[in-house]
């Protein structure tokens, strides 16, 4: 299984983690006032998904190239894209002015990238265009980081392995 389609298994993990973490936190309205009024609780919210990200990316694959590092996303890059279209299409321009899940049109892609649009309306942020793009991003750029991250492990370990050999040579 490539990282593409690893990378869009995770990010369905995180989205239906996200979904049912944000109906617990709606049931009352006291936990709903209390930790959305809380920064720390936005915080802690905000930088959940990007920590299960991180993490699950570590189980991809090292083996392809450090350039392809930041495509790893590039499947849900793509869905995104296509179901931007499909919203635009039936929206046109008003797409933006919607707000979350209160059109068909928009539905699928609001669920689909439920995470970012989770803590965009956390921080009462409006969607556009701009924000649109970026939050299709997200996923590609933390996974790269995390391969990255991982590989620099892997390159220190064999170093460290590499040297601890000759040190063992030598005394021999």
């Amino acid at each position: 299984m490539n990282n593409n389609f690893r990378g869009l298994v995770f990010h369905i993990l995180v989205i239906v983690f996200m979904f049912f973490l944000s109906l617990l936190l709606n049931i009352s309205e006291v936990v709903r006032n209390f930790v959305y009024t809380s920064f720390i609780f936005k915080i802690i919210l905000t930088i959940l998904p990007a920590f299960i990200y991180y993490n699950l990316a570590k189980i991809m694959s090292k083996k392809s190239s450090k350039k392809f590092d930041f495509l790893n996303g590039i499947f849900i890059v793509i869905i995104g894209l296509i179901l931007g279209i499909i919203a635009f299409t039936g929206l046109g321009l008003g797409i933006f002015s919607k707000e979350v899940f209160s059109s068909m049109w928009r539905f699928p892609l609001d669920i689909f990238l439920f995470p970012q649009m989770y803590i965009l309306e956390i921080y009462n942020i409006r969607h556009n265009i701009i924000t649109f793009i970026i939050i299709l991003f997200i996923p590609s750029i933390i996974y790269g980081f995390s391969i990255r991250s991982s590989r620099r492990k892997i390159a220190k370990r064999k170093r460290i392995n590499r040297m601890k050999e000759r040190r063992m040579n030598r005394t021999k």
